[in-house]
């Protein structure tokens, strides 16, 4: 419950300017040039600051290496807590959480995909901004943005196209092509845990490579284990908690701690 209200108010303070929805205006305040640690579009019409994987693509792309600043916050988050944000801040994930609620037949997401989110950050948001450019040198678009993020088309493309606030581009397949991805994706969110997460997401996959290292971390006491498989029902993204509990899927939910029956888990510095 902890978890809940702490997502329910990061959607909020993350998005705070409801109204733009209705107008199809974005808040263009100073603080949109600060970088959320999680995946939150800049081009939503609620959204108060920028995303952290369309800063980098940006700082990439354009060659402007000042505004790198956006690795060492990455860092900063993930040295201090790992994954943390993904578990308990970000909007796209309690919206995946919501989701599998949803009463219906579920389906675990096969391990090897879960290297697609490793993929998605060096292709999408590393390679692609560096390679691909113009005469000019720069690059030709943030390639994450525009041909996969789902939560970009949730939280900007189609509340703004729902208002007339924006057109389809010149090139409109990207959008038919985000589109299907969105619908493809909510559709495996009902039957799977967290599956954009543990697939796609290239800011878990930068988070994840700090999780052995973060400052907070989950331990488990191995005395006290009996490998009831407990941790792994709850966790949201289907792990055993007691096989690696620095491993670079864990985001600290702490929903192993809370239904461990030996108390074997424990969290902390």
């Amino acid at each position: 419950m902890v978890r809940r209200i702490v997502q329910s108010i990061a959607v909020f303070v993350f998005n705070p300017w409801l109204p733009n929805f209705l107008s199809g205006r974005l808040y263009t305040g100073k603080l949109k040039n600060a970088c959320l640690p999680v995946l939150n579009c800049h081009s939503c019409p609620a959204a108060t600051g920028a995303c952290p994987i369309g800063g980098l693509q940006a700082a990439l792309g354009e060659r402007n290496w000042i505004t790198l600043h956006v690795v060492g916050l990455l860092g900063l988050f993930g040295a201090i807590a790992g994954r943390f944000a993904c578990g308990w801040l970000c909007p796209f994930g309690y919206l995946q959480d919501g989701l599998y609620k949803v009463p219906s037949r579920k389906f675990r997401v096969p391990k090897f995909l879960e290297w697609g989110k490793y993929a998605t950050l060096i292709v999408l948001v590393i390679a692609l901004p560096l390679l691909w450019v113009d005469e000019f040198g720069y690059s030709t678009g943030p390639w994450f943005c525009k041909t996969l993020c789902p939560a970009g088309t949730l939280e900007a493309a189609v509340p703004l196209l729902g208002v007339g606030a924006e057109q389809i581009p010149d090139r409109p397949y990207y959008l038919i092509l985000k589109s299907a991805i969105l619908v493809a994706f909510l559709g495996w969110m009902v039957v799977s845990k967290r599956p954009f997460c543990r697939t796609a997401c290239p800011l878990g996959a930068i988070y994840g490579l700090f999780n052995r290292t973060s400052l907070l971390r989950v331990r488990v006491d191995e005395a006290k284990c009996v490998k009831c498989d407990l941790c792994q029902v709850k966790c949201p993204m289907d792990l055993r908690v007691y096989e690696d509990a620095d491993r670079a899927g864990c985001v600290l939910c702490l929903s192993c701690r809370k239904v461990c029956p030996k108390g074997a888990v424990g969290f902390g510095l």
